[in-house]
């Protein structure tokens, strides 16, 4: 077998898992629906979590916190973000 050489050493390859290359849609949803389950809320339906999917993980979370396409979690509630220097709490902590 011929082997092939690319012109760049290739030491790693990223792949994108939100459905352009494989669809993982129903993986992530499950995934969100473990963490506000975790967190002691009610799970979402599949379908709703699948339309928040895009633009990033930190994105899917907060879609899911707060069930709308464009708002901001309350960093400041239980068990959310415990270590975000917005907290009044959490002054101290570092950006």
């Amino acid at each position: 077998m011929a082997q092939i050489h690319f012109p760049l050493g290739v030491s790693a390859i990223l792949i994108d898992l939100d459905g352009t290359l494989l669809h993982t849609a129903p993986e992530l949803a499950e995934a969100a629906n473990r963490m506000l389950r975790d967190m002691g809320r009610p799970a979402a339906s599949q379908d709703l979590l699948m339309s928040y999917i895009g633009n990033g993980i930190s994105w899917l979370v907060k879609r899911a916190l707060t069930g709308d396409m464009h708002a901001e979690p309350d960093t400041c509630g239980p068990h959310l973000f415990a270590r975000d220097s917005r907290c009044p709490r959490n002054a101290d902590v570092a950006s």
